[in-house]
């Protein structure tokens, strides 16, 4: 992990230095000495990826539950090009979604009638087919 990533990762889940220290149990100071480029073990790696699996694994559980109490699963998995069973899996703790899922599960957990729009973007546009031009 790199101090470039460290902080991506600390950014995209909304924490401040003190919030990853707090989950992490790792020192303020050191993990402000690594946003700044100093070298990380790996054991201290492994307590950042492991803070940052484990609340993006509740978060998308949670969403989940919210978000198919009004939309059938299979129909969130279908409109956001999952491929069938993958929220099971995340809602089960299996597997950790990547912050683009979480995204779009925040955004149809906030706004579930919005899942409409995105129905549209599933669906392969038809295919024109091609006149060919006749020899004469």
């Amino acid at each position: 992990m790199t101090h470039g990533r460290s902080r991506f990762s600390r950014i995209c889940e909304g924490w401040t230095l003190a919030e990853l220290a707090g989950r992490t149990g790792l020192p303020v100071g050191e993990l402000a000495g690594l946003e700044q480029g100093e070298s990380v073990s790996q054991a201290t790696a492994a307590r950042i990826r492991q803070a940052v699996s484990t609340h993006r694994r509740e978060r998308a559980a949670a969403l989940i539950d919210r978000l198919c109490a009004r939309i059938s699963q299979r129909h969130v998995e279908h409109v956001l090009g999952l491929s069938q069973g993958y929220l099971s899996r995340l809602r089960t703790g299996c597997g950790t979604p990547s912050p683009l899922v979480l995204a779009a599960l925040t955004l149809l957990a906030n706004a579930p009638d919005r899942v409409v729009e995105l129905t549209h973007c599933a669906t392969p546009l038809p295919t024109r087919s091609r006149s060919r031009r006749q020899a004469p």
